[in-house]
């Protein structure tokens, strides 16, 4: 794909850009996101509460670290496993610091969908290298197996902050949606979308390019549906005037809200 893209003077300057400079820039925002919830989790282990925070994310970021981690390796591709290496350490840290405060059936969930997502791509990790032979170009069906299933967990991770969508079309207020973290979204899955397409590698292209979607999806909810931190109260008097008062929004449903959707 790069060569059919890059043709012509300045080839091997595009060669470098589609290759090497593209996913370069990937790595630094996957790390973005990979850190951008310390700050929270941090936090939580000085309050010794969770409060807000939602940890749902932890036990997927966790899953879709490890199997791109292990794509990468078997693509023999260190831009991909370089960083998904940090970001399984980092999210496994994330969980083990909120799992002492959560209820005991959520620890119980939270563990199960974190060993489960681990079981599974070890298993699969297994199978390519032992059963079907992880080859040393990175090509055959290991790299289809892991590319598969990393494939599916990465999906998932991408849908989990709009999984109130309808509630936010609902209600016209998207205060849920973080717009760093959308906007920082949908440049890393243009970045690793470009970069997949750069190397005909669909397993990266496609999903990333999903996520590049949903980024812009929040990043437009954003914009047309602002929350500014108030409600308006309107009443009709008798004698037909129409008052607008300002009101003080509910905080108690924006923290019921924040909680849902992982806003600390």
């Amino acid at each position: 794909m790069a060569d059919t893209i890059c043709q012509g003077q300045g080839s091997h300057a595009c060669d470098i850009l589609l290759k090497q400079i593209i996913p370069a820039a990937g790595v630094l925002t996957s790390i973005a996101i990979f850190t951008s919830p310390m700050i929270h989790v941090l936090a939580v282990r000085k309050s010794q509460k969770l409060g807000a925070l939602n940890p749902l994310p932890y036990p997927l970021m966790a899953g879709n670290c490890l199997g791109w981690a292990l794509y990468g390796y078997i693509a023999r591709d260190y831009y991909v496993m370089i960083p998904n290496l940090f970001g399984w350490s980092l999210s496994t840290f994330y969980l083990m610091s909120a799992l002492p405060h959560m209820p005991r059936k959520r620890q119980d969930h939270m563990m199960g969908m974190y060993i489960g997502s681990q079981a599974l791509l070890l298993l699969s990790g297994l199978v390519a290298f032992i059963t079907l032979g992880g080859s040393s170009d990175g090509s055959g069906t290991a790299k289809t197996l892991m590319g598969c299933v990393t494939t599916v967990i990465l999906v998932l991770f991408y849908l989990a902050p709009l999984s109130t969508l309808m509630h936010i079309i609902q209600t016209k207020d998207s205060s849920s949606v973080s717009i760093p973290l959308a906007v920082t979204s949908l440049v890393n899955g243009l970045l690793w979308g470009l970069y997949g397409l750069a190397l005909a590698d669909y397993f990266v292209a496609c999903p990333n390019l999903f996520g590049f979607l949903t980024g812009c999806l929040q990043a437009v909810l954003k914009i047309v549906m602002p929350h500014d931190g108030h409600r308006a109260s309107v009443s009709l008097h008798d004698n037909g005037r129409l008052e607008i008062q300002a009101g003080d929004f509910d905080a108690g449903a924006s923290d019921d809200e924040d909680e849902e959707n992982g806003v600390a």
